[in-house]
C-alpha cells in the first residue's frame, strides 16, 4: 500500500516545485490565475507570449497520456487563456511513479492583440 498523500496534495507539491523553479530563474510567473470558470495552475509571461500551464498527476506511467490530454482540455473548457497575449497552452502530466514529467501537450493559439492596447 502506498503511503503518499492524496492526489490533490501531490499535485500541489509538484505545482509548487515547478513554480519555485521558474520564479528562481527570474521568469515572471503568476500562480493560480482566475478565470470565470476556474483557475489555471500558472501563467508564465515570457517575451510576447503568455504560457497557460495546467498540471495533472498520473498515478501510473500508462495514465500519462490521458492526464496530459485532460490538462490541455481543461485549459480550453474553462477558458484559462481568455485575455492572454499570444497564448501557448501547456498541459503537463507528472508521472507520480517516477516523480518526473511524463508527458505534455502544447498548443499555440492564433495570435491575439495585447488587450491593454
Amino acid at each position: 500500500m502506498k503511503q503518499y498523500p492524496d492526489l490533490t496534495l501531490r499535485e500541489c507539491i509538484y505545482r509548487s516545485s515547478l513554480l519555485s523553479f521558474l520564479i528562481g530563474t527570474g521568469i515572471h510567473v503568476d500562480p493560480e490565475v482566475h478565470s470565470r470558470r476556474g483557475r489555471a495552475d500558472m501563467v508564465v509571461t515570457c517575451e510576447e507570449h503568455d504560457w497557460v500551464i495546467e498540471i495533472k498527476v498520473a498515478e501510473t506511467t500508462g495514465d500519462v497520456d490521458r492526464q496530459a490530454d485532460a490538462a490541455l482540455r481543461q485549459i480550453h473548457e474553462r477558458g484559462y487563456a481568455e485575455g492572454c497575449v499570444n497564448p501557448i497552452l501547456l498541459g503537463i502530466a507528472i508521472d507520480d511513479s517516477k516523480r518526473a514529467i511524463g508527458g505534455y501537450r502544447v498548443e499555440i493559439l492564433q495570435t491575439r492583440e495585447d488587450p491593454s492596447s
